[in-house]
């Protein structure tokens, strides 16, 4: 956690591929499988088996059973939560766009979902310090991890931008939330049915 209150993280994991994931996954299951034979014989010799009969393996039941039963989701609930993350994500963008026009930033519809269009708020027009660059170097990076730098290194000079870079960080995680953990739909019995790994 910073100091601010909100954790310093890239979620690099969060924009990997499906397909790459799915590999991956694969890969860890295969492995996984041809290990257990050496880990069952390892804790058997170290004393650990029993130890796993009694904590271990209950456990394991429950989360095949709870991935079997489902969890019943509440509709209404949901679609709710939905409509408070895109209202935020609004209000967010709001925000950031009557920053960018205080500052006399001229942005194209796209803004602010392009990261270009951003670092040059950022970076060009405000003249904040840059947190860190992409990958290939040539440009500022608007990621987490960036905006969180940036403000770590915030000069006193630049304190009324405070607002802004909180709005751009609180707007970097709402996408996330809504395509990858909103986007849920029941099964025909009402229930959705987790995938535990």
């Amino acid at each position: 956690m910073s100091r601010w209150g909100f954790a310093l993280t890239t979620h690099k994991w969060l924009n990997i591929p499906d397909d790459i994931c799915g590999i991956y996954n694969g890969h860890d299951c295969y492995w996984t499988a041809r290990l257990l034979p050496h880990l069952i014989h390892d804790a058997k010799r170290l004393g650990q088996r029993e130890w796993w009969t009694q904590h271990g393996e209950p456990f394991q039941y429950a989360v095949l059973d709870m991935n079997r039963r489902g969890l019943l989701l509440d509709r209404a609930a949901l679609n709710t939560y939905r409509a408070q993350v895109r209202a935020e994500l609004q209000e967010s963008d709001d925000a950031i766009c009557k920053a960018a026009d205080e500052a006399g930033f001229t942005y194209t519809d796209k803004f602010p979902n392009s990261r270009d269009q951003v670092a040059k708020l950022l970076y060009g027009k405000l003249g904040l310090r840059g947190g860190k660059t992409t990958a290939s170097g040539k440009r500022f990076s608007v990621d987490q991890d960036a905006l969180t730098r940036t403000l770590r290194d915030l000069r006193v000079r630049d304190e009324a931008h405070r607002p802004l870079l909180y709005n751009l960080f609180h707007r970097t995680r709402l996408p996330t939330i809504l395509t990858r953990y909103l986007d849920v739909e029941p099964e025909t019995d009402g229930r959705v049915h987790p995938v535990i790994k």
